[in-house]
């Protein structure tokens, strides 16, 4: 479950959003509605299902800030 919130400081309510991919181009224009694409925060919450015992490597590409926490 994607959660997005109109600032950086994660205030207020967030705008809920299932989403079926976290890949987004947030430099093309607004990529939810109501969310400044300038200003904006997002938290994704759920589980990871893996169909195979396997080594996986995570990755994230900003401009900005961002943080990845698993497990915690």
């Amino acid at each position: 479950m994607g959660y997005y919130y109109d600032n950086e400081e994660f205030l207020g309510s967030p705008i809920k959003i299932q989403d079926k991919n976290i890949d987004f181009e947030w430099n093309q224009g607004n990529v939810i509605e109501n969310i400044n694409d300038e200003n904006f925060s997002a938290i994704w919450k759920g589980y990871l299902k893996f169909p195979v015992t396997t080594e996986y490597i995570f990755s994230l590409d900003c401009s900005d800030r961002c943080q990845m926490t698993l497990n915690g």
